[in-house]
């Protein structure tokens, strides 16, 4: 089966949409064929793990397409607990996978390399690295089904904050998967629960900076 790539797509991989483009296109392309696909979709919006930021082919990656130009595109957000090493202690959220090391191998080891390859990577990743430096009102909601970011997390960062005599807020919804809706209620309950939150610890208007005089 061969690859059907529409005018944008072509113009991309002739570089005429700049060098940048051309690269990620390339990957795309070659991709495609592996899985022998007839056509690409456009992305309309993306996420950006922190887990790229800890490996050396992530990093290589990203400074090669920086270097040619590359630019986002689309609306994208991005896991910033593992990016931003240096001001972890400001985060009042914290954001599974709390321990990298717990997550799917098909999918982290595909990033960053092998547990033993990447030791530093793996612990610089993981949220409970940092759970001593931890400032503000932490909530954490989990379902104990999750068959994804898997209820040993959410547990192994409980132990640490524990151990560090960190208080939180904690919600755990029984036997709910990763998208938490399943059961009667489940979904209202849930944002209800949220919303009380932010409007308790983010209410809105103008607030002064902590370090002001």
């Amino acid at each position: 089966m061969s690859l059907k790539l529409r005018k944008k797509d072509e113009q991309m991989l002739k570089s005429q949409k700049g060098t940048a483009p051309q690269m990620a296109m390339r990957i795309m392309v070659r991709m495609a064929e592996v899985v022998d696909a007839p056509e690409m979709m456009d992305v309309s919006h993306a996420h950006i793990d922190g887990c790229g930021r800890l490996s050396e082919t992530g990093l290589e990656f990203a400074e090669k397409l920086t270097e040619k130009g590359a630019k986002v595109s689309i609306p994208t957000t991005m896991n910033m607990g593992p990016l931003d090493l240096q001001n972890s202690r400001q985060f009042g959220v914290n954001e599974f996978i709390s321990n990298q090391r717990f997550y799917d191998t098909i999918y982290q080891e595909r990033y960053m390399s092998l547990p033993d390859d990447n030791e530093e990577g793996y612990k610089n990743g993981s949220q409970i690295t940092y759970v001593h430096r931890l400032k503000g009102n932490l909530l954490i909601v989990h379902g104990t089904g999750d068959d994804n970011c898997h209820y040993q997390s959410c547990q192994a960062l409980i132990n640490e904050l524990i151990k560090h005599n960190k208080h939180f807020s904690m919600m755990s919804y029984p036997n709910r998967t990763h998208a938490i809706k399943e059961g009667e209620n489940t979904r209202r309950h849930l944002y209800e629960l949220l919303t009380r939150y932010l409007n308790k610890n983010l209410p809105p208007g103008p607030r002064r900076p902590r370090d002001a005089d």
